[in-house]
C-alpha cells in the first residue's frame, strides 16, 4: 500500500509513524491480529469499533499497529500521538489528527478551522471532530490511531472519546495505545473510551524471538537465538530489535557477553554509531520532541546532518518525516529516548539544554532554561514567577503553576521556594486539578507558618474530600490573613474558596457572608496586571453569594440575584461562566429542568482545560440529574461516562462518590441490577474516605430511585428516611427537596404513613403564589396531593388533583421523569376504582413515557399494572379505597391463594413487609384472617361493575 496521500485514494501511516528502513519484519501475533481484523471488519460494515492495546514500554505496540494498518485495504489512516512534553497544552494531540484531514473538510468547521481551541470544551471540539470523520467516512472507512494516549494532553483525549461515544453507524475504527506502568497497569483504566476489545500485550515468546533472529540474519540456531534473547529481554520487542538490527552491527555472542539490560544495549549500540549520528541522537533525547533536521543539525553542530541521520534510521533508532519540508525527525521510541539521555554525562546534558534554549520556542525555553541551571538561580526564579503571574493574568492557570514549580526547583532560599510551592498547589486547585495537588501535601506541611500555607492546606484537604478540616484551615486563613500582610485579592481568593466549601456542607448564611466580604474586599479593584484574577474572583463571589441566597430562601431567592447574567447562555462572559454554572444549578433545583440543561450543557462546552474550573464537576453532576428528570436519559449516561472519565484530571474527591451514585441510579432505572450494584459499591468506598455526609444524599438518592423501579416503598423509606428527619435543619436538603421528596412521599403513601407524607408534602412542597407556579414543580405537587388524598381515602379530592396534574401533562414543559410516575399512579387509582378502560390509558401512557427516556425498570412496573387493570378487574370503591396501594397489591396475591412467602417473591418484598401490610388489611377490613380477605375480593370482583 502507498505512503501518504493520493488522490482520490486513502491515508495509510504517515512515514514517521514506523521504525527506520532498517528495521526487521513483523513477527508473531497472529491470534491478536485475528481478534483486531475482527473489529475492522464491523467498523467497516458501520459498526464504530474501539480497540484498546495495552502493554509496558518496548513491548511491540506501535509495531503491531503499523504491520496492521498497513495490512488494511481501503482504509483512511489518521494517526497522532500524546507527549508528556505536550500534555499541557490543550489539543496539542488534536492538532495532529487535523493535520492530516483535508483542508477543504477542516474550513468547514467553525471551530477547528480556526487552529485555535483552547477557550472551548472538549464536548464542543467533539461534535466537530465527529462531523470531520463523518465527512472522510462518507467515502471511506477510517482507522484513527491514538498512540501515547496515556500521555495526551486531557482535552485531546476527552474530545476523542466523547466523539467515538457518540458515534452510530459510521464506519470509524478507533485504536488506543498506551503504555502500562506499575502505577497504570493494564486494565486499570479504559481513559475514557468505550472499548469493544482490549488488548495487553506481552513480550515475545523464544519461538518469535528465535523467529525475529533468523529474519535479522543471524547464524545462529532459531531455537538456541530465541532462548538467549528471551533470558537477555524478557521478551521485550524494542530491546530484542537492538540487539539484532541491522544485522552488520549485531550484537552476538553468549549471554555473559551480551549487554545486561536495556541501558547496557543503548550504551553499546551509541557506541557503534559514528560521531555525527550519535550527537544528532543526543540531541534528539534533550529536545524530546519531533523537530525538524536543519534545527537539530544547528543545535548539535553536526553540518551533514542528512548523512549522519542514515545510521539512525538504518539502526531504527529515530522516526522521521521525509515528506514534510523540512524532514522531521523524532526518538524512534520513549524508552530509547529516556536511555539516551540518561547516558549523557550532567554536563552534556546542560550544554545541550542552554543550546536548545535559542532554538525553541519561548514556552519551550523556560524547561531548557530550568534543565541548563546549575544550581539554584534567583533571577532565573525571578523570571519564572513573574512569567507565571503574567500566564494567571490571562487565565492560564496549568500553564502559570508549571511555571511557579520550575521556580520552586531553582529557588535560593527555603522561603522562596516554599512560597512557589504553596503557588502551585492554589492554581492548580482552581484550575480544576484538585485531584492532583495530594503530591504536595508534605512539603506544604512543612513549611513556615503562614496564612497562605494555612490556605492551602485548606485546598489539599478540600481535594482529598475533608471538607470539614478543609473549613478549618481556610477559616484560620482568613483570619490571619491581615496579620501576614496579604493583599486584597489574595483575601477575596480564600473567601471564595471558604465560600465554596461552606456552600458544599450547606451553610448558607455562612456561605452568604463569606461570599459578600470577598466582594467587599476588591471594592475599587482593578487588578492592574492581574486584572483577569480580579475579575474572576469578583464573579466568583457573587455567584457563591447567590447558591448561599438559595441555600436560606430558595432556588427562587437564588435566581434573583444572579439577575444580572444574559437570559441567553452564549452571551455570558467568561468570568461569568461561574455564575452560569450556579444559575443552571438553581434552576435545575427549581424544576425549570429544560432551561437547565440547556445552560449546563453551554458551562461544559465552555470549560476550557487549564483554566479557571474550582467548581471541579459540579456542572456536570447537576446536568446529569437534569437529562434524568427530563427523559433524556441517553444523554446522562454518556454525560455520566465523560465525567467518570474526566475525573482525575478535572474532577475533586467528593466527584467520585457523587457521580457514582447517579450511575447506579441511571443503571437500577433501566434495569441493570448489576451495574447499579457496582456503582453502589464505589459510591461507598468513595464516602469512607470523607469527613462528612454530603455524598450520602446522592448515594440515598440512587437507591431510593432503586427502590422505587422495583415498587419497594419501605425500602424507599429506608433509603431517605435520614434525609427527610433532618431536613428541616438542613439547608442542602431543603434546596434539593424536589429531588427527593416525590420519591419519598409517594412511599409514605404506599406504606400508610399518610400523615408523615402530608407533613413532608406541606413543609417541601407547598402551593405556590398564584401565577407563579412553574409547570414542572406544580404537576409534582399536584401529583404528591393526590396520593395524600389518595393515602387519606378521600377519592373525589384525589381524583380532581389528578385532573389537574393531567391537565398539566397535555400542555407539556413539566418534568417527564414525575409525568411518568403520575401517569402510573394516576392508572393505577382508576383501575383500583373499577374504571379499567381510563386505567389502561394512563398506564399505557405511562408505559410510553419511561420507554421513551429507556427507563426500562419504571416501564415494566406500568406494563404489569397494565395487566392487572385488564385482567383480573379490581374491587370497587367501598370495600378497598381504604387500603394503599401496596395493601391493594398484597390482598390480592392473598385472594390468589398464594403464601406470605410466595407474595414476598412475586412483589420483590420481604416475608415482613408481608406480615406487616397484611395485618393493616385484616384491620381496614374488618375480617380476622387470609380466607376473609380472599372472600370479600372475589365477592366484590364478581359485582356489577367490579369485573374489567
Amino acid at each position: 500500500m502507498e505512503r501518504g496521500a493520493r488522490a482520490g485514494g486513502c491515508v495509510n501511516v504517515p512515514p514517521g509513524s514506523g521504525p527506520g528502513p532498517g528495521t526487521p519484519p513483523f513477527v508473531g501475533r497472529r491470534a491478536t491480529l485475528g481478534l483486531m481484523a475482527a473489529e475492522a471488519r464491523a467498523a467497516a460494515a458501520g459498526q464504530p469499533r474501539v480497540i484498546l492495546v495495552e502493554g509496558p514500554p518496548g513491548v511491540g505496540k506501535r509495531r503491531l499497529i503499523q504491520h496492521f494498518t498497513e495490512g488494511l485495504r481501503g482504509f483512511r489512516v489518521l494517526v497522532a500521538h500524546g507527549s508528556d512534553t505536550a500534555q499541557d497544552r490543550p489539543y496539542a494531540m488534536l492538532g495532529q489528527l487535523l493535520g492530516q484531514v483535508p483542508p477543504g473538510v477542516v474550513r468547514r468547521l467553525p471551530l477547528l478551522s480556526t487552529g485555535v481551541f483552547s477557550p472551548v470544551s472538549p464536548i464542543a471540539v467533539s461534535a466537530e471532530l465527529s462531523t470531520a470523520l463523518g465527512v472522510l467516512a462518507d467515502t471511506s472507512p477510517v482507522v484513527l490511531v491514538l498512540e501515547e494516549a496515556q500521555a495526551a494532553d486531557a482535552a485531546s483525549l476527552d474530545a476523542a472519546a466523547s466523539m467515538t461515544r457518540g458515534l452510530t453507524d459510521r464506519p470509524v475504527l478507533t485504536i488506543v495505545v498506551a503504555t502500562t506502568s506499575a502505577t497504570r497497569p493494564a486494565g486499570s483504566h479504559g481513559l475514557g473510551f468505550g472499548v469493544d476489545l482490549r488488548v495487553p500485550l506481552t513480550g515475545l515468546g523464544p519461538d518469535e524471538l528465535g523467529e525475529l533472529a533468523a529474519v535479522a540474519g543471524s547464524d545462529e540456531p532459531p531455537e538456541e537465538a530465541g532462548q538467549r534473547l528471551h533470558r537477555i529481554t524478557g521478551g521485550n520487542a524494542l530491546h530484542a530489535t537492538l540487539l539484532l538490527w541491522p544485522p552488520e552491527a549485531a550484537i552476538d555472542g553468549p549471554a555473559e557477553e551480551t549487554p545486561a539490560g536495556f541501558a547496557d544495549t543503548v550504551r553499546a549500540r551509541l557506541a557503534l554509531l559514528p560521531e555525527p549520528s550519535r550527537l544528532l541522537l543526543e540531541g534528539l533525547a534533550v529536545l524530546d520532541a519531533q523537530v525538524s533536521l536543519p534545527r537539530l543539525s544547528r543545535l548539535v553542530g553536526v553540518p551533514d546532518a542528512a548523512g549522519a541521520l542514515e545510521p539512525l534510521l538504518r539502526a531504527g533508532l529515530v522516526r522521521w518525516w521525509p515528506d514534510e519540508p523540512s524532514t522531521a525527525v523524532a526518538p524512534g521510541h520513549r524508552m530509547l529516548r529516556d536511555a539516551v539521555y540518561e547516558a549523557l554525562t550532567p554536563e552534556r546534558r546542560r550544554q545541550v539544554h542552554a543550546r536548545a534554549v535559542g532554538l525553541v520556542d519561548a514556552g519551550a525555553a523556560w524547561a531548557h532554561r530550568v534543565a541548563a541551571a546549575t544550581g539554584p538561580d534567583a533571577r532565573l526564579a525571578a523570571e519564572l514567577a513573574a512569567a507565571a503571574r503574567e500566564e494567571s493574568a490571562l487565565g492560564r492557570l496549568g500553564t502559570a503553576a508549571e511555571y511557579l514549580s520550575w521556580a520552586a526547583d531553582v529557588a535560593e532560599d527555603r522561603e522562596d521556594r516554599e512560597r512557589h510551592l504553596i503557588g502551585v498547589v492554589r492554581l492548580k486547585f482552581w484550575a480544576g486539578e484538585g485531584n492532583l495537588v495530594r503530591r504536595y501535601r508534605d512539603l506544604v506541611a512543612a513549611a513556615k507558618p503562614t496564612a497562605r500555607r494555612q490556605e492551602v492546606l485548606g485546598l489539599l484537604a478540600f481535594a482529598q474530600g475533608r471538607l470539614v478540616q478543609a473549613r478549618r484551615h481556610l477559616t484560620q486563613a482568613l483570619a490571619t490573613a491581615a496579620e501576614d500582610g496579604t493583599g486584597p485579592l489574595a483575601t477575596a481568593r480564600t473567601g471564595v474558596e471558604l465560600g465554596w466549601v461552606t456552600a458544599v456542607l450547606g451553610l448558607g448564611r455562612e456561605t452568604v457572608r463569606i461570599a459578600g466580604d470577598a466582594v467587599a474586599a476588591l471594592e475599587g479593584a482593578d487588578g492592574g496586571h492581574l486584572g483577569a484574577l480580579v475579575r474572576d474572583t469578583r464573579a466568583a463571589a457573587r455567584s457563591l453569594g447567590a447558591y448561599g441566597q438559595g441555600l436560606v430562601a430558595g432556588a427562587e431567592a437564588g435566581l434573583r440575584t444572579l439577575d444580572y447574567l444574559p437570559d441567553d447562555p452564549n452571551l455570558v462572559e467568561e468570568a461569568d461562566v461561574f455564575g452560569l454554572t450556579i444559575r443552571g444549578m438553581l434552576h435545575c433545583l427549581s424544576g425549570k429542568v429544560s432551561l437547565a440543561a440547556s445552560e449546563l450543557a453551554t458551562v461544559v462546552r465552555r470549560s476550557r482545560p487549564g483554566t479557571f474550573q474550582v467548581l471541579g464537576l459540579a456542572g456536570y453532576v447537576h446536568l446529569i440529574v437534569c437529562h434524568m428528570m427530563d427523559g433524556s436519559w441517553d444523554k446522562a449516561e454518556c454525560e455520566t461516562r465523560t465525567a467518570l472519565s474526566a475525573i482525575d484530571a478535572h474532577g475533586h474527591a467528593i466527584d467520585h462518590a457523587v457521580l457514582h451514585s447517579l450511575a447506579a441510579a441511571l443503571a437500577a432505572g433501566r434495569g441493570d441490577t448489576a451495574q447499579a450494584q457496582t456503582h453502589m459499591e464505589a459510591a461507598r468506598a468513595r464516602s469512607v474516605l470523607l469527613d462528612y455526609r454530603g455524598p450520602e444524599f446522592y448515594s440515598a438518592l440512587a437507591q431510593a430511585l432503586a427502590a422505587r423501579s422495583r415498587d419497594d416503598a419501605q425500602a424507599v423509606l429506608a433509603a431517605l428516611g435520614t434525609i427527610a428527619d433532618a431536613a428541616r435543619l438542613n439547608d442542602c436538603y431543603r434546596l434539593y427537596a424536589l429531588w427527593w421528596t416525590p420519591f419519598y412521599i409517594d412511599a409514605a403513601v404506599s406504606a400508610g404513613r399518610v400523615g408523615r407524607a402530608r407533613a413532608v408534602l406541606r413543609e417541601f412542597l407547598p402551593e405556590p403564589t398564584p401565577g407563579c407556579a412553574a409547570r414542572g414543580p406544580e404537576l409534582v405537587r399536584l401529583w404528591l396531593t393526590a396520593r395524600v388524598h389518595e393515602g387519606e381515602g378521600a377519592v373525589k379530592a384525589a381524583a380532581r388533583a389528578y385532573a389537574l396534574a393531567a391537565e398539566i401533562a397535555e400542555e407539556g414543559g413539566d418534568i417527564p421523569l414525575f409525568r411518568g410516575l403520575m401517569e402510573q399512579g394516576h392508572g393505577r387509582f382508576l383501575r383500583d376504582l373499577g374504571q379499567h378502560a381510563a386505567a389502561e390509558r394512563e398506564l399505557l401512557t405511562s408505559a410510553a413515557t419511561f420507554g421513551a427516556m429507556g427507563a426500562v425498570a419504571f416501564e415494566r412496573l406500568s406494563r404489569d399494572d397494565l395487566a392487572s387493570a385488564h385482567g383480573s378487574g379490581s374491587a370497587d370503591l367501598a370495600v378497598l379505597a381504604t387500603l394503599s396501594p401496596r395493601e391493594r397489591d398484597v390482598a390480592r396475591q392473598v385472594a390468589l391463594g398464594r403464601t406470605n412467602r410466595e407474595i414476598a417473591e412475586h412483589l420483590v418484598i420481604s416475608v415482613k413487609t408481608v406480615e406487616y401490610h397484611l395485618a393493616r388489611t385484616f384491620a381496614k377490613l374488618a375480617v380476622r384472617d387470609r380466607r376473609g380477605v380472599r372472600d370479600l375480593i372475589q365477592r366484590v370482583s364478581e359485582s356489577p361493575g367490579g369485573a374489567g
